[in-house]
């Protein structure tokens, strides 16, 4: 599994572009061969990452809920570029603030444009995660700051890209320079997040660096070798075994942006679900915690959130308990907000089911002799007696060398033996 790649600090012909050393260690963690244990129809997916509400909806005509509770509209101004967007919202009982600025990328016309990741780049975002369970490598860097170990690096090509596209989405897909900006995008946008008690405060792009070999993709796409590495969020959430199954298949078959995320929302966050168990979710939080653009009545707003619940197939049922308050000049009472009680189809329960077992599988995972992963054998099934014997025996012998190897190793990153 393990390769060296290097790619040139520069090469010269027609068409080529100057690029920084890349080189895939000969040796890559151990974390590495347990991100790759994902079935085809599955991918993994990042609990704090995802919950991120990262994505603009609804372009130009966007709208969104400030850290004040009012609504706010993206404006463009006449040279094109637009005010960054802040927004609030709350995860694990921990409230956020959010700003986002938009990447600033060239057009045909020579003038500039800003824009932010949008639907567009949510969708790509999720096919070079995809993409990355099977080709991403960490990887280090020619400069002093990034010659380390935490950079996850993904290789591919534009075309790449496409195909799986039109595998998941059909022969209608995004063209290859709507691609290739929606990485500019995905690279040049940045973002603020701040936590309300102060002990988070980090600024990143949703992708660290992208750049190409060459410029074949400008014809056709399908030679030309492309990289993008992740930010750290991501590099560190996999150090740290911390990601989780997600029916990609499943998702990316939902034309809906909402449904998407609530496909993922319910996966990484209703771990526990089974028949007869409810998830529990306010109006107010699917609105701050998804990005979606939000209509001037609340009414509408869960009209809207009613029908994309009603169209999952991960949703056996649900109610909705309003929450009221008396207008001060109608002295009406009105809408505040809304609970929505979700109760999940015995086909997710039996998803969530299959998740957590690989979750356990990956924390109690270790290195063997051949450096190659030994899973729990209690958490395996089937093989002979004397198979799973051995197994057993085998890893074992891996617990009794992790002790003794504790505090020896570097934190974080965990070398093949």
């Amino acid at each position: 599994m393990a390769r060296t790649t290097k790619t040139p600090a520069k090469q010269k012909g027609k068409g080529v572009t100057t690029l920084a050393p890349v080189e895939v260690s000969r040796t890559q963690p151990l974390q590495l061969d347990l991100f790759r244990l994902t079935d085809v129809p599955y991918t993994n997916a990042f609990d704090f990452y995802e919950m991120i509400p990262r994505f603009v909806v609804g372009g130009d005509k966007s709208r969104y809920y400030t850290p004040e509770g009012r609504i706010a509209e993206v404006r463009r101004n006449p040279d094109g570029t637009a005010l960054p967007v802040e927004r609030f919202y709350e995860h694990q009982g921990k409230g956020y603030s959010l700003d986002i600025k938009p990447a600033l990328i060239k057009q045909k016309e020579g003038n500039y444009k800003a824009i932010f990741p949008g639907v567009r780049e949510e969708i790509i975002e999720t096919v070079v995660f995809k993409l990355a369970v099977e080709k991403g490598y960490f990887a280090t860097y020619a400069s002093d700051d990034d010659a380390k170990p935490e950079n996850f690096t993904l290789f591919t090509s534009i075309y790449e890209i496409q195909r799986e596209l039109e595998r998941q989405r059909g022969a209608v897909s995004y063209s290859k320079p709507e691609i290739k900006e929606a990485l500019e995008v995905l690279q040049e946008a940045t973002y603020h997040l701040r936590s309300k008690d102060a002990d988070t405060d980090l600024k990143f792009q949703l992708i660290s660096d992208f750049g190409h070999f060459n410029k074949e993709y400008d014809d056709n796409g399908k030679s030309a070798t492309i990289y993008i590495r992740f930010n750290a969020l991501i590099s560190s959430a996999i150090l740290k075994r911390s990601w989780r199954l997600l029916n990609y298949e499943s998702m990316m078959k939902e034309d809906s942006f909402l449904a998407r995320w609530f496909r993922k929302r319910l996966s990484l966050m209703f771990i526990q679900a089974q028949l007869g168990k409810t998830y529990n979710i306010k109006l107010s939080t699917i609105i701050n915690s998804s990005g979606i653009s939000p209509y001037d009545q609340l009414r509408d707003n869960l009209a809207f959130v009613r029908k994309t619940l009603k169209e999952l197939d991960i949703v056996e049922r649900f109610h909705v308990e309003k929450e009221f308050e008396v207008n001060p000049e109608t002295k009406r009472q009105v809408i505040k907000d809304a609970l929505f009680v979700i109760y999940p189809t015995l086909a997710f329960a039996n998803e969530q089911i299959r998740a957590n077992h690989h979750a356990k599988k990956l924390a109690t995972a270790l290195p063997g002799e051949d450096g190659k992963p030994l899973i729990d054998p209690s958490l395996e099934f089937g093989g002979s007696p004397r198979e799973r014997e051995e197994a057993r025996r085998k890893y074992l012998k891996a617990q009794a060398q992790t002790e003794q190897d504790r505090g020896k190793a570097k934190p974080g990153y965990e070398p093949r033996k």
